[in-house]
């Protein structure tokens, strides 16, 4: 997991988690907007709906756990 490595990792390469938690994130919201172009042609819109739904909670996800790993990296840096 990225955030163990910004724990327990070397402390030199605390910035390569950094950029793993943001390449991460890119690929997930990258893949979350495959999924809604592709849903936008589909007919059952409960579906639909179900499927933009948990994507939206997996995007809010990525986004909150790439900060939280950015915010312990620029602690370990500033001090």
């Amino acid at each position: 997991m990225i955030s163990e490595m910004v724990s327990k990792g070397n402390p030199n390469s605390i910035s390569d988690a950094g950029v793993g938690a943001l390449a991460l994130r890119a690929c997930i919201k990258g893949a979350f907007l495959n999924v809604k172009i592709n849903a936008s042609e589909l007919n059952d819109k409960d579906f639909v709906k179900d499927v933009i739904a948990r994507g939206e909670v997996l995007e809010s996800k990525a986004e909150d756990a790439e900060q939280e790993i950015l915010k312990k990296i620029n602690e370990k840096i500033s001090t």
